[in-house]
């Protein structure tokens, strides 16, 4: 073999070594971009209380710990300590003379506040209700029911009656306008 062809393997075989070879990874570094703090539901009940006049009762059920970050007493009212049961599928309902903090799956079955429904009650869209409703067209309602039944929470409650053509619902109360809404489009031009 000539110099030439021994070189030319030579060089081959290194540029082959050199292709194959493989760079060393950068271990992963891994940012959190939200802190996320638990903390016992009694200890949130606690620094609600506060700020809420009516007492706080805990549902057996209810779950121990709950996700929250940046808690400050002083901004724990009523709004914000929802918005917080709401974020860890809990809720809280005015029972008489106490406030009743209770997991979404026990709420339907619970003594929620039945509204006669209009747009603008005094409930935060969090706030789990219950309200009938009758549409205006005398179409069947429970044709819509496969409509609007995506639209309610797995632990909500949807129903119709034919005879009175009456809607039953048990979800939080900005769902609630949400199919209302939904139902006034959807019998707009309905005969």
């Amino acid at each position: 073999m000539s110099k030439t062809g021994s070189l030319f393997i030579i060089l081959l075989m290194v540029f082959t070594v050199f292709a194959n070879a493989k760079t060393p990874e950068k271990p992963r570094s891994y940012e959190y971009i939200h802190e996320v703090d638990t903390i016992k539901l009694t200890k949130l009940v606690e620094l609600a209380q506060k700020n809420i006049d009516t007492p706080i009762i805990i549902h057996s059920y209810a779950r121990a710990q709950v996700v929250a970050s940046s808690l400050a007493a002083e901004q724990l009212d009523f709004h914000h300590f929802g918005q917080i049961l709401d974020a860890n599928l809990m809720t809280v309902i005015k029972i008489d003379d106490y406030l009743l903090v209770l997991p979404f799956k026990t709420v339907r079955s619970s003594h929620t506040p039945y509204i006669d429904f209009r747009e603008d009650a005094p409930f935060k869209d969090w706030q789990w209700v219950t309200t009938a409703f009758t549409p205006k067209s005398n179409t069947g309602v429970a044709k819509v029911l496969p409509v609007l039944r995506p639209l309610v929470p797995q632990h909500g409650h949807l129903a119709a009656y034919d005879p009175t053509g009456t809607i039953t619902i048990t979800a939080p109360y900005g769902i609630v306008k949400r199919i209302y809404k939904v139902m006034n489009a959807i019998y707009a031009n309905a005969p």
